[in-house]
């Protein structure tokens, strides 16, 4: 009486190897599908904060120049409405009593209301129209 191995042809077990082959080299495949694909995510997501961190850099250097001629201005008591330029920044300024409405037309547009309390600058807001991706 024949075993069960002998009734099995060899071409039968050569079939079974090779579908094996082909699930291991798709698996494998999928793998470092997904690997490369998690990757080039990460580069995306770290590009995009590249490039919000400059954008910040960029509009938090012309909010410092601004804020540095207006305190210059209120230790002088120089504070005037009008339109200045400081440090390659041009902006328009309008004096209320306790605080200070800033128009910023360029490098990059954005309002900032300033308060001001016993002839210091204690705080200050950011108006800005924000472009989400």
């Amino acid at each position: 009486m024949p075993t069960r191995g002998h009734l099995r042809s060899p071409s039968a077990l050569v079939h079974w190897n090779k579908g094996f082959a082909s699930l291991y080299f798709l698996g494998l495949f999928l793998l470092c599908g997904m690997l490369v694909l998690t990757i080039i995510t990460n580069l995306e997501n770290r590009m995009k904060t590249a490039v919000n961190l400059e954008q910040i850099n960029r509009y938090t250097a012309e909010e410092a120049a601004v804020i540095r001629f207006l305190q210059c201005e209120i230790k002088n008591d120089q504070l005037m409405d009008g339109t200045y330029q400081e440090n390659g920044v041009t902006f328009s300024l309008s004096v209320h009593q306790n605080r200070m409405d800033v128009t910023i037309q360029s490098p990059l547009a954005e309002v900032m209301q300033v308060s001001v309390q016993d002839g210091h600058i204690y705080d200050y807001d950011v108006l800005r129209d924000e472009v989400v991706e």
